[in-house]
């Protein structure tokens, strides 16, 4: 598949994947174990425009060294405890038109355990883990309605639904 204005698709993504080699070299020459991204591209502001908003933490290990946390050496169970200390849930934010639709991969937590609230185009997200809570601010791409907020989790995914305000 090519696409006139982009080139070709395939190696779009081949330079993703080369870009990405070369922050993960960069990231080890000094001496980084984490680095986080977010941005957006595209039209943001037009409700019938292209755009997406991105984030993303990039977490590595030091040459012979094991990360803290390292599942393997971890007894049983304990993974559950760590959850969030070490890294950030999988969040994704889909502009869906009328509404916008968010799910956060969050395992082993309950209904109770989740806290939400909307300020202006922020979701804000608290998670109590072990009586520890777990912070997230979630940039919208458009103001919701107030008391629109649907949420529901199964399997350890959570999905919130949020009108758009017109």
């Amino acid at each position: 598949m090519k696409n006139d204005s982009d080139g070709d698709i395939l190696g779009s993504i081949l330079r993703g994947i080369g870009e990405m080699v070369d922050l993960v070299q960069k990231m080890d020459s000094e001496r980084k174990t984490e680095i986080n991204r977010t941005g957006t591209f595209g039209n943001l502001t037009d409700r019938k425009g292209l755009g997406c908003c991105y984030g993303f933490t990039l977490k590595t290990g030091l040459p012979g060294k094991k990360p803290p946390g390292d599942c393997d050496t971890m007894p049983g169970g304990a993974q559950q405890d760590i959850i969030f200390k070490n890294s950030d849930p999988v969040i994704d934010v889909f502009d869906e038109g009328d509404f916008v639709r968010v799910v956060v991969e969050i395992p082993a937590v309950s209904d109770e355990d989740i806290v939400l609230h909307i300020k202006e185009n922020i979701l804000y997200l608290t998670v109590w883990a072990k009586d520890e809570p777990f912070n997230k601010s979630i940039a919208l791409p458009h103001r919701v309605k107030p008391g629109t907020m649907r949420k529901s989790i199964r399997n350890g995914i959570l999905e919130v639904l949020l009108d758009v305000q017109d």
